[in-house]
């Protein structure tokens, strides 16, 4: 038996840009005596991954056989790179073998009349929150991208420029338009707004498109370039909390009585938030340390609060028994988040504790160096009138609020109004404080039994309070007859103690 093949490949040399595909035919000759199953391979010089239609050809003696050899021009390609191409058969009985050759060459890039690409510098950023804790409003800084285009074809043109994204976020471009020669770039500056109520861990993507424009109506091989790129901005979750306590300055109070601060936890952050509060003292004069007193949180908590809002708690605390005068109390509240990652703050507070020394009988000698202590306490020291309409009257509850000389000589109290300013997280806006009786427009008036409220003096509440003694008021309020900006409003009304 005898066994022969013979391998040619046509066409010998094809070109092509970069990115085609090109076919060339192997034909495969049995010119052996006997019949013999061919079996198919292809290789190539380039490592440009050519393939072959058949794997192997069934052919007797004298007959031949075609298959399709196929490569594609990887991208990118030099010009002027050439891959040879080599088809072998062998029989699968006889190994007998022959090859056949061809040559694919690149003409590199294709020849574009109008091109276009576009690449965002850098394509990804962090949206960075910044947070007013005082009125409790968060933003995010602009954003800031650099978007190159290149005319990557032969002839000018002028490009459309516009930007996209699935999300709300606000999008600015400058210039929207370009023109350039070919192999020329520019580049316009896209700026992105996130919105204030966006919340963490959204990945939003911006796609940012060229399109040219010269090319219309000019013919089917001028269509118009357009090219695009994507950026993405990244809203970062953010957990910050905030507690500020009122009155912050050292409150004064005597043994047994109780002391009361207003606490406001503020979500700082850009996500819901769950707290717990917690409150503790220290007890000390100059020579010892007592047990810390009892104090009360409420609500005790845990409370969950949205981003960038608020929520009041009441902090109560009760003088022991037993203590003297200069006796201090420091006391701390702190908010803790209960969601990780573990955000906290602390409010640092004092008390001055004072007590009245009783007048020593006579017949007993003792010598004593008694300083006269000037204080009073009043509650409750809050009150809500309520949704006022324009004009309208409100008063709390007859002898509502409750003054007592909780120092060691008679006083005089007086009291004096201010202008009413609005909540924080509300409009701006204030209420000014007529000292005449007046109401009008942002205006509005305060009195206590028929007297008139002040805020440029203070005028007589109580005369000669003795030593503990307690007297009641109440308060009624008129609202301005013309409201400008309807909100939430709150005043102080101040009350000083003078020695009678």
């Amino acid at each position: 038996m005898t066994f022969a093949v013979d391998v040619t490949v046509a066409p010998a040399l094809q070109s092509a840009p970069e990115n085609s595909t090109l076919s060339y035919t192997a034909t495969v000759n049995n010119t052996g005596a006997s019949g013999e199953r061919w079996l198919l391979s292809v290789g190539d010089s380039a490592g440009w991954s050519p393939t072959i239609s058949l794997g192997y050809l069934d052919l007797a003696s004298g007959a031949s056989g075609n298959a399709t050899a196929t490569v594609k021009i990887p991208i990118p390609t030099p010009y002027c790179t050439y891959d040879t191409l080599t088809v072998t058969a062998t029989g699968l009985t006889s190994g007998t073998s022959d090859s056949g050759t061809a040559q694919a060459h690149s003409t590199g890039a294709p020849l574009l009349l109008r091109g276009v690409t576009v690449v965002i510098e850098p394509d990804h950023q962090e949206a960075v929150m910044i947070v007013d804790p005082d009125a409790i409003k968060k933003r995010y800084d602009p954003l800031t991208f650099k978007v190159i285009v290149t005319n990557t074809g032969y002839l000018d043109d002028k490009y459309i420029i516009t930007a996209t994204t699935p999300s709300d976020k606000m999008l600015e471009l400058w210039p929207t338009e370009l023109f350039l020669q070919p192999g020329k770039s520019d580049f316009v500056v896209l700026s992105v707004t996130v919105p204030e109520d966006e919340v963490g861990s959204n990945l939003n993507y911006i796609t940012v498109e060229a399109v040219g424009t010269f090319a219309t109506g000019t013919g089917d091989d001028l269509d118009n370039a357009a090219a695009f790129d994507t950026c993405t901005v990244h809203v970062q979750e953010a957990y910050c909390v905030r507690i500020d306590i009122w009155p912050f300055q050292t409150q004064t109070g005597t043994p047994g009585s109780k002391i009361r601060w207003i606490a406001r936890v503020k979500n700082l952050g850009n996500t819901t938030n769950i707290y717990t509060i917690s409150a503790g003292n220290t007890v000390y004069d100059f020579n010892r340390v007592y047990n810390p007193a009892v104090m009360t949180v409420t609500p005790p908590g845990p409370i969950e609060i949205p981003p960038c809002n608020w929520y009041q708690v009441i902090i109560d605390l009760e003088i022991p028994l037993g203590l003297e005068t200069s006796t201090m109390i420091d006391v701390w509240v702190l908010v803790q988040s209960l969601i990780e990652p573990m955000c906290y703050d602390e409010a640092l507070v004092q008390v001055h504790v004072v007590r009245s020394i009783p007048k020593i009988p006579q017949g007993v000698i003792k010598l004593e160096v008694e300083t006269e202590i000037i204080a009073i306490q009043v509650w409750p020291d809050y009150y809500d009138f309520g949704v006022l309409d324009e004009a309208e009257t409100a008063s709390t509850p007859a002898d509502y609020f409750t003054v007592r000389n909780i120092g060691n000589e008679p006083v005089n109290v007086f009291i004096q109004g201010n202008d009413a300013k609005s909540s924080p997280g509300e409009l701006v806006t204030t209420w000014e404080l007529d000292e005449l009786g007046s109401i009008g427009l942002d205006r509005y008036v305060m009195w206590f039994d028929a007297t008139v409220l002040s805020d440029e003096a203070s005028q007589l509440l109580f005369g000669n309070m003795a030593v503990s003694e307690e007297r009641t008021f109440d308060l009624t309020l008129q609202a301005p007859s013309s409201i400008t900006v309807p909100s939430r409003m709150w005043t102080l009304v101040n009350l000083t103690a003078l020695e009678a």
